[in-house]
């Protein structure tokens, strides 16, 4: 290729990068803020919002309204999420995680569209869920979509997701670092030259069409503060420390409500409803405890907005609604609870700090945006991302630097506690194990079943030595395969045994039933590469029977070792690509 074609060349990845990055960007931009209002509409119509309940005089309307909306809105999620998914659960970032993961996008688009609906509902009915995640998974979605309708090859497999994902972050929290961030922090799990230029312009559109266009609030707003004291530096130390236990006890609620979900012998659909009416039931006391509580949040970081004990209610009902609505099936999100959570944990600590003798207490919100990060940094597995997102929302190197001694803390006592994330938890739930590398990750969704081959060599019952000898030599194989009539394996029998037979003078005219491997290794075309690969160490031969399960026994076909050898070869020489190009 000469300079004007490669030049040329690089000018069209340009172009494809800029037009596509934007088109993505800004449709993702424009869905989340359309999903976050229309979170708005249902919590004032349905009396969720503080708004609508100092409203609502009749006490009856808003008593009934309180206990009947979400428990009513979660007999819909159920019924959406059972009757209508493909998974029979709510999706969530653990899903984007793995879609990224194993370069599979093949969920249809009628089913994407369904837990976005249950997202929704969740959330506008006040179940105690976020709303960050769904818009994750909305924005990839979009991104998904795109990338199939325009067929452009550059951005297959992860590129549109994350530019969806990174758009629809940079709009929420109006920080279009934290959404490129976040992208290669949580989502690839690497840094991707590949991935950051797209990822990049559609983050940055996505900051753009927020600001520019629909003037979104940040999620609190911070005036100006002064710099905290040398020795308070150590007290945000104690509430990194602190934080990663409330965090463990957030995540491990969730698991928790979770597993105690599998136990009931309630059908799938009333579940989400009965976690609906327990919420009904603490918004009575405590209204705040419904949906992203916005309002709460704001007014934590002002002194004397809530007492101590108000906080630390409110922060043992939001761990366990949160785990109880996402344990028994509401569709949403982690990160907003976990904000709340952090946030009500941060300005209790700034209010018992402010009783320590000897030390004089900055602002509150130092404490309070230290809480913050301290228990959501571990929850989302993103110490990075969470630091950012403080600069972005605060505009405050101080209060910054603050966080940054409480993540690093939290992060470090919380890998050691739970592990990574709750989404590498429920991940590995579900066999995916992060926590050796991303290579076996991968290696280990990636299924043998695209490399299985039909070429191989059948023989029956009634096939005598000498017959079974002259196909394989037929067939230019060096094993055939013992099947019956419904293609169910019984063993194996190799040219070389044959070879060794003859030797023998052992008679070619008798069955080979007496002869054949019963014994003989074999793969299910369920197995990952990675274990494919693990079970060939000690294997001798040349091609490897896959069945269709343990119980059945029926022969699908054949890998050769030098085809499972290959698949990781591609495999890993594929993410080597994604990193570098």
């Amino acid at each position: 290729m000469d300079k004007n074609s490669t030049f040329s060349a690089t000018l069209g990845s340009i172009g494809t990068t800029l037009i596509l990055g934007t088109i993505i960007g800004a449709l993702a931009s424009l869905a989340s803020i359309g999903f976050i209002e229309l979170i708005f509409i249902l919590n004032d119509w349905l009396k969720v919002s503080a708004k609508s309940r100092a409203l609502t005089t009749n006490p009856v309307v808003l008593t009934s309204a309180t206990l009947l909306v979400p428990s009513l809105g979660g007999l819909v999620v159920g019924w959406l999420i059972w009757r209508l998914t493909r998974e029979k659960r709510p999706q969530s970032v653990a899903d984007i995680i793995s879609e990224s993961l194993s370069h599979s996008h093949d969920q249809s688009l009628w089913n994407r569209f369904v837990n976005i609906l249950a997202s929704l509902i969740s959330l506008g009915c006040g179940a105690s869920v976020g709303q960050y995640g769904p818009v994750a998974y909305l924005g990839g979605s979009i991104g998904t979509a795109i990338a199939k309708t325009t067929g452009n090859r550059f951005y297959h497999d992860n590129i549109a997701l994350c530019c969806g994902v990174a758009a629809a972050i940079s709009t929420v929290f109006n920080a279009p670092i934290t959404g490129v961030v976040f992208v290669h922090e949580v989502i690839l799990r690497h840094y991707s030259l590949r991935a950051f230029a797209p990822v990049t312009v559609a983050s940055t559109v996505g900051f753009v069409i927020a600001n520019q266009f629909f003037d979104k609030l940040p999620l609190f707003s911070i005036g100006i503060v002064n710099t905290a004291s040398a020795q308070e530096f150590v007290l945000f130390g104690l509430i990194g420390l602190c934080g990663a236990i409330v965090a463990q006890l957030f995540m491990q609620s969730i698991l928790y409500f979770g597993r105690l979900s599998q136990t009931l012998n309630v059908h799938q659909v009333f579940k989400p409803m009965m976690a609906g009416f327990a919420v009904g039931v603490a918004a009575l006391w405590l209204p705040d405890v419904m949906g992203v509580g916005k309002e709460a949040i704001r007014l934590a970081t002002i002194d004397g907005a809530f007492t101590s004990v108000e906080l630390s209610t409110l922060l043992v009902m939001k761990i366990l609604l949160t785990g109880l609505c996402l344990g028994f099936g509401f569709a949403g999100g982690v990160f907003s609870p976990a904000v709340f959570t952090g946030i009500m944990f941060g300005t209790l600590c700034g209010i018992i700090a402010n009783q320590i003798p000897g030390i004089e207490r900055s602002e509150l919100v130092f404490y309070t945006i230290c809480g913050m990060v301290a228990v959501t940094s571990p929850v989302i597995g993103a110490p990075l991302t969470t630091i950012i997102i403080v600069l972005e929302l605060t505009r405050n190197y101080s209060i910054t630097t603050a966080a940054m001694v409480s993540v690093v803390l939290s992060n470090i006592v919380a890998y050691r506690l739970f592990g990574r994330s709750l989404f590498d938890k429920v991940l590995l739930n579900r066999g995916v194990d992060l926590g050796l590398g991303r290579d076996k990750a991968v290696l280990n969704i990636k299924q043998i079943k695209p490399y299985i081959s039909d070429d191989f060599c059948p023989i029956t019952a009634d096939t005598t030595l000498g017959q079974a000898r002259r196909s394989m030599i037929k067939a230019d194989a060096t094993e055939a395969y013992l099947l019956d009539e419904n293609s169910i394996l019984s063993g194996s029998i190799s040219l070389v045994k044959l070879a060794a037979l003859i030797d023998k003078g052992e008679d070619m005219e008798q069955s080979v039933i007496t002869h054949v491997d019963q014994n003989g290794f074999y793969l299910l075309q369920e197995n990952t590469i990675w274990e494919a690969m693990n079970g060939i160490e000690n294997f001798v031969g040349e091609s490897i029977p896959v069945l269709e399960d343990n119980e059945s026994k029926r022969m699908l076909g054949i890998v050769h070792e030098s085809t499972i050898i290959k698949a990781y070869l591609d495999t890993t020489s594929t993410l080597r690509q994604e990193e570098n190009l």
